[in-house]
């Protein structure tokens, strides 16, 4: 990989990583460290660039002030007895499909695989993208984001599947398999039941085309 391209890459994770920080961290030391990250990060940008530090840092700006969607990210895993992997949620109790925010840096798919490793311990191939979805037309609850959903089935092998143990991560409490009619309360900002009843349709009828909606 080009020395310069990959300097660009690390500047636009540190950028990312510190306006994450700044987000989320209310402690003024920590908030700190992450306006310095977003300092650095343009000086890497701007000598890799050859653009000044202010061009780079007014760039950002512009960009944020035009509003996409986020991308959250959901893998979807079955086992051989057509049960679904779902992930309990620490913030609520509730459960969901494994997944997340998509992270600057990687792939849709490698955030997927990254995120059920994550969750539920297993580690998964992605096979092919199920739904891509608007938040808004799906019944959830408000949300001050636009948001797209995408669901990408996964495949694990029997290895590991035999191997699952209800691995946890730090904002999960647990994990398992679950049949159609044994679904548990779901975290409905993250996954929704008639989500659930239409990724079982995959699971019946693998050459069902993918919803984009």
């Amino acid at each position: 990989m080009c020395v310069m391209k990959r300097i660009i890459e690390i500047a636009q994770e540190l950028r990312a990583m510190a306006q994450t920080g700044l987000c989320y961290d209310a402690d003024d030391y920590q908030r700190e460290r992450y306006s310095r990250m977003l300092v650095l990060s343009d000086e890497m940008l701007g000598l890799a660039s050859g653009l000044s530090v202010d061009v780079v840092g007014s760039s950002f700006n512009l960009l944020k002030e035009y509003a996409t969607p986020k991308l959250d990210v959901r893998g979807v895993v079955f086992n051989d007895r057509r049960e679904i992997l779902l992930s309990q949620e620490k913030c609520d109790g509730c459960w969901s499909l494994p997944g997340g925010w998509t992270d600057v840096g990687l792939t849709p798919a490698e955030c997927v695989v990254k995120e059920v490793l994550e969750e539920t311990g297993l580690a998964v191939t992605p096979v092919r993208m199920l739904m891509l979805l608007d938040y808004r037309k799906w019944n959830y609850p408000p949300s001050n984001l636009p948001i797209y959903k995408l669901f990408l089935l996964c495949r694990a092998s029997f290895a590991d599947m035999d191997a699952y143990k209800g691995h946890s991560a730090f904002d999960i409490l647990d994990s398992a398999f679950f049949a159609q009619d044994r679904i548990p309360p779901l975290s409905t900002g993250r996954t929704s039941l008639t989500q659930l009843e239409r990724l079982f349709e995959y699971y019946d009828s693998p050459g069902k085309e993918c919803v984009i909606d």
